[in-house]
């Protein structure tokens, strides 16, 4: 059945945590409010009114009393919006705040209380983006927009004069790099720039982008993109999955036979997506994926990847009605190995799920006796079995695709100990947007 596996305590867990789903609902309108995205924007006003009135619910939101000091650099930086800049220098907020008498120790809360209620976007983790504050939040949404555009196919044409006077692009070479961005997702940093022209278009500007790109996990840089960084040369600068068309390779099945080799050991992980898939998530896990690659082969809904010597499939499948399915794959000659990139994989997978906390979603460990026998319909363990340790005194467990009832050994649907404490040391659940 399909608790098979889960021990006691498992589902005492599993209900505790249904319980207190119950329990924590969100508080939701009592009317519905429809909109338009049309020119006279009807409603939205409205639905502006009726969430200012829930945020300024005491009962569900306790008001924060801050330092005078505090609200005078708040108003100086919503007054500075009316300037061009995009974002302001560390520097520059420094000598506006020692105005209102606030040396730069007393800066430092000031700015992370902003940040936190949304007044300014600060990343004082960033080594490179804690030198700017960005006080005007929304803007940055007109830089994404124009990197990730609409109108792609009638923007990226040659008599869109901006590549030749912006990118100094010849018609061969505009060629070249359209086709490497439409097919393999790369952006050369001429390429960039035409994008951006218009919005930011100095260097220091176009350094900030890049670097938000990277801090949203948008996008990766390519290894080779440092050597020749030049404006229109043939290296790219960035890999932005969501302009990936590659079909998959035909040279797949080498790089992952279909049936699983004798010396192999495979552990599978699908998360399943029955109404409403995340936008973005399959592509933000291909950019956090770079993290732990020595290298890998990219199509528009796949990746193989070698991962601390073992080999990794990556795959999404999409249905109809907005259903997804993700399949995570690892292959590996010693068991430990395998289930230690596995973890790290789905700790990576399960943090970028956190962004979507209302999406409803299930996640299952596919069982190994299935899939080594080629079962069309293997048998799926619930994903809770990844963050338990090993039942004591139980070797297998039954799986009901197999006629002995106890054919699964244990060490293929529980992760040993020290694979789960290697995560716990090593990975980082946290964010860009949690941080």
């Amino acid at each position: 059945h399909r608790f098979a596996g889960m021990s006691s305590e498992d589902l005492t867990e599993r209900h505790r945590l249904l319980q207190q789903t119950l329990t924590t609902r969100p508080v939701l309108p009592k009317e519905l409010i429809v909109v338009s995205s049309a020119d006279s924007m009807d409603g939205i006003p409205y639905l502006v009114h009726t969430i200012l009135q829930y945020a300024q619910n005491r009962q569900l939101f306790l008001k924060t009393v801050v330092p005078e000091s505090w609200a005078d650099l708040e108003k100086r930086l919503t007054e500075s919006r009316d300037g061009p800049e995009h974002f302001l220098t560390y520097e520059q907020v420094v000598r506006m705040a020692e105005e209102d008498g606030l040396t730069e120790e007393r800066v430092i809360p000031a700015l992370r209380y902003l940040h936190l209620v949304g007044v300014i976007l600060w990343y004082e983790d960033n080594t490179m983006l804690k030198e700017y504050i960005f006080h005007k939040p929304s803007k940055l949404i007109d830089i994404f927009k124009a990197i990730f555009r609409h109108d792609i196919a009638t923007f990226l044409t040659y008599g869109n004069e901006v590549f030749r006077r912006v990118g100094h692009m010849s018609k061969q070479q505009f060629r070249l790099v359209k086709s490497r961005f439409l097919k393999g997702g790369q952006m050369s940093v001429g390429l960039l720039r035409c994008f951006l022209s218009g919005v930011c278009e100095d260097r220091e500007s176009l350094s900030v982008v890049v670097s938000l790109l990277k801090k949203f996990e948008l996008c990766y840089q390519l290894p080779d993109s440092d050597a020749t960084p030049g404006l229109t040369g043939p290296s790219a600068l960035l890999f932005l999955p969501w302009y990936l068309s590659y079909k998959e390779p035909s040279n797949l099945n080498k790089m992952w036979p279909p049936n699983i080799p004798e010396n192999c050991k495979q552990l599978q992980v699908s998360y399943l997506f029955p109404s409403v898939h995340p936008c973005g998530l399959f592509e933000r896990m291909l950019v956090r994926l770079q993290r732990h690659v020595i290298r890998r082969e990219d199509w528009a809904d796949g990746v193989v990847a070698s991962v601390r010597s073992q080999t990794v499939l990556l795959t999404r499948s999409r249905g109809t009605d907005d259903c997804c399915e993700i399949n995570l794959y690892v292959r590996g000659e010693e068991l430990p190995a395998v289930w230690s990139v596995l973890l790290l994989l789905h700790t990576e997978m399960r943090s970028l799920l956190s962004l979507w906390p209302g999406v409803r979603h299930q996640v299952f460990l596919v069982c190994s006796h299935c899939t080594c026998h080629a079962l069309p319909e293997p048998h799926h363990f619930y994903g809770e079995v990844l963050d338990r340790p090993r039942p004591a005194g139980v070797r297998r467990l039954p799986c009901p695709n197999a006629q002995d009832e106890e054919v699964v050994d244990i060490e293929l649907v529980y992760p040993p100990a020290e694979a789960l404490e290697g995560v716990l040391l090593h990975a980082d659940p946290r964010t860009p947007l949690m941080e």
